[in-house]
């Protein structure tokens, strides 16, 4: 692993309209040592991977890969995690955006705090990018206990130390990324909520994310995948169920 190195994990499906802004929000940054894993689903079918190969062919940093089974994005995240180079993963999706100082301040943070896992302040924007909400931040610090009941790791914001912590790989489930932060927190005994607005989260209608069918899969991560018990699970829940219907309905 390279040290200092961001690899920035992007996976890519039907991407066009989106993804030659999300990589552009990438070239700005004014940390600079960085690579970004871009992973086209098969089953892509616009122009994504023509506007990706162009950026390739004039920035080095970016590394462009096609997956060729369509089994969603745990697959696609989980071979740039294989190929990363970097002490650093982050997390950018095809339709988010970062602002110009997020990983300048996100590695000086973690470096000085001795912090392994990390997450920042972010804004909601919707579809065409018109509309930005307002400012959320996480806890200043969360623990595996906070992190069960509320999760407040927004995953454009999310950067861990693979130099330290070790490697990771995705479960294929519904909350693939939520799993991912619980098994990253295990190690790293906490995650460090850097209060600074970094990252655009975008709001598309009726994308996965804002599904109410993926409530129900919740209890499956805790009792599938963190082996609670039928009260903390349950306990864990209502909690979880309380404070997302309360985001629902703020933008």
């Amino acid at each position: 692993m390279i040290a200092g190195l961001v690899s920035i994990i992007t996976p890519v499906f039907n991407s066009a309209k989106t993804i030659a802004e999300t990589i552009a929000s990438v070239q700005m940054q004014t940390y600079t040592k960085w690579e970004i894993l871009i992973v086209m689903d098969a089953g892509t079918r616009d122009n994504t991977a023509e506007i990706v190969n162009l950026a390739v062919s004039k920035d080095p940093r970016i590394r462009f890969f096609e997956i060729k089974d369509c089994r969603g994005v745990s697959l696609s995240r989980n071979l740039a995690l294989r190929e990363a180079q970097g002490q650093f993963v982050a997390f950018l999706d095809s339709d988010d955006l970062w602002l110009a100082e997020k990983l300048e301040k996100q590695v000086a943070a973690m470096t000085s705090n001795s912090a392994t896992f990390s997450c920042g302040g972010y804004r909601k924007i919707n579809e065409d990018g018109s509309r930005i909400g307002k400012l959320r931040l996480p806890p200043p610090l969360q623990s595996y206990k906070s992190l069960l009941r509320n999760n407040l790791v927004a995953c454009p914001t999310a950067m861990f130390d693979q130099k330290a912590l070790g490697r990771f790989q995705l479960a294929e489930h519904a909350h693939e990324d939520y799993i991912l932060w619980l098994d990253i927190i295990k190690k790293s005994g906490s995650c460090l909520g850097i209060q600074a607005d970094m990252a655009r989260y975008r709001i598309v209608e009726n994308s996965r994310s804002m599904s109410v069918n993926r409530s129900g899969s919740r209890w499956k991560v805790y009792r599938n995948f963190e082996g609670l018990g039928v009260w903390d699970s349950t306990v864990n829940f209502f909690i979880y169920g309380f404070t997302a219907l309360g985001k629902r309905f703020q933008f």
